[in-house]
């Protein structure tokens, strides 16, 4: 009998590119959803079934389910705010004022509609209890329209995954590349005022 050959299996190129943790929660519900109806039709079907595909098939499924879990927990680790809270800022003039006793450790995401454009932006404290304020949008990933989200102590860039500590929030981008963009604030005893015309100048990130 001749020998069979066998072809070398290359490995292709894997890209670096990870998945959002939106796309990883779409790809688990449809999943666990086509499981239902699988299980539900191998109710029906198991005893057809030689036991040795039965072997195969199932530690396939545990295989993936835990592929699954595990990158959910990568891109949505404890303490990351996965449920944003927001909030309303009162128009007084040509300014936006909010309530410090409104801000807190935990990042609170407020919008202004400039023309039918809504500008987002959050605020949050540091831990030395200090307002930090910042555009929802990143300097150079703004045309992806993905903002941000609280990690604990640091605001996560949704598009390239880079974390911000959030003691460092509130300035200029000091070395370019990836940050919240500035948004500047005017600090008062009981509110925090931010000029109207400072927001309209970062329309465009949000166009």
């Amino acid at each position: 009998m001749p020998r069979k050959r066998y072809t070398k299996y290359k490995k292709p190129p894997t890209e670096t590119k990870l998945p959002s943790n939106e796309v990883l929660e779409d790809t688990l519900a449809t999943f666990t959803k086509i499981q239902q109806r699988q299980t539900k039709t191998n109710i029906e079907t198991s005893n057809s079934i030689p036991k040795s595909k039965k072997i195969v098939i199932l530690p396939a499924i545990a295989i993936v389910i835990s592929i699954l879990f595990v990158s959910m927990f990568f891109f949505n680790p404890p303490g990351s705010n996965s449920s944003p809270q927001t909030g309303t800022g009162e128009q007084i003039g040509d300014t936006i004022q909010i309530e410090m006793s409104d801000i807190t450790n935990t990042a609170k995401f407020f919008s202004y509609n400039d023309n039918g454009v809504s500008i987002r932006y959050f605020t949050v404290r540091g831990s030395d209890n200090l307002v930090r304020v910042a555009i929802d949008a990143c300097d150079v990933c703004y045309t992806e329209k993905k903002g941000y989200t609280q990690v604990g102590n640091n605001m996560r860039c949704k598009n390239c995954g880079l974390d911000f500590a959030i003691d460092n929030l509130g300035t200029e981008n000091q070395q370019g590349g990836c940050w919240p963009s500035y948004l500047p604030v005017t600090t008062e005893t009981e509110v925090i005022s931010i000029e109207i015309s400072d927001l309209s100048l970062k329309r465009f990130m949000f166009a």
